[in-house]
């Protein structure tokens, strides 16, 4: 009874164990080594366009008088992990836009993904970036 026993733990934990080294391995696989598919699926996730089609509408007081309306400003974001030229690219839009330089060069040296350069562009400086 007692080998019985014994050999029934040691085959339960022989399959806990492959079962443990094929999610190790396969952990490896997905997070270490460059896969083609993998690569293909981030690609076509980054680059995927959405089309908002809604607009917000007015708010009006109980005589309809408007209250709120949307205006359509620009932002200007950058993604610090694709700027090349990081100095150049500050002191061009501190320049354009009137920043300090410093301010723009730590955003921009970020380590993120996206960070904000200025909220609610005006008109005259949305056009002075457009071309960039």
């Amino acid at each position: 009874m007692k080998d019985l026993t014994c050999k029934r733990i040691a085959i339960v934990f022989t399959v806990i164990l492959i079962m443990l080294f094929v999610l190790v391995v396969q952990a490896f696989r997905l997070q270490v080594l460059p896969s083609k598919k993998i690569a293909d699926l981030a690609e076509r996730q980054y680059r995927t366009e959405i089309k908002l089609s809604s607009k917000r509408g007015e708010i009006y007081d109980r005589n309809r008088e408007a209250l709120a309306t949307t205006v359509e400003v620009d932002s200007l974001y950058a993604s610090p992990r694709m700027i090349q030229n990081k100095k150049k690219i500050a002191e061009i839009l501190s320049k354009k836009l009137g920043l300090r330089y410093l301010r723009v060069l730590s955003s921009i040296s970020n380590k993120k993904y996206f960070v904000w350069i200025k909220r609610l562009l005006t008109e005259a400086e949305s056009e002075k970036i457009r071309p960039l």
